[in-house]
């Protein structure tokens, strides 16, 4: 199981007019899957997401990639093992998951025996 300890979070995201948030956001923390620290870290704009979302472990490995237009997700976002190797991707267009299917990579970067398969909003789990 991941356990998460906040090891401090600093927040650069001013509030705007509007009193919404309005710049960088960091995260600090370390997690039971490695003993590195890592950032959290992405921009808001009135308050919401925008631009590229990423956590970065502190040997530089890249764990979580998202991009955020108006704050929804927009394009490819993926997750990785705390080697670097990519466990999957997914691709996203106003903040929904495309239909498709979205194949699982084990630690070694090989390809898992169940993949996603996304339709019509319904997610289902399927063996190869």
């Amino acid at each position: 199981p991941l356990f998460i300890q906040i090891h401090h979070a600093q927040n650069l995201a001013a509030r705007g007019i509007n009193g919404r948030k309005d710049g960088m956001q960091y995260y600090y923390y370390k997690s039971s899957q490695s003993p590195l620290l890592s950032v959290v870290s992405g921009i808001y704009h009135n308050g919401k997401r925008e631009g590229p979302w990423r956590e970065v472990r502190a040997d530089g490995k890249i764990l979580y990639y998202s991009f955020y237009v108006d704050g929804l997700k927009e394009g490819i976002e993926y997750d990785a093992y705390d080697n670097g190797q990519i466990s999957i991707c997914v691709v996203y267009r106003a903040g929904k998951v495309l239909d498709g299917i979205y194949r699982y990579y084990d630690y070694d970067g090989n390809l898992e025996s169940f993949y996603l398969e996304y339709s019509n909003g319904v997610m289902k789990y399927r063996k190869w």
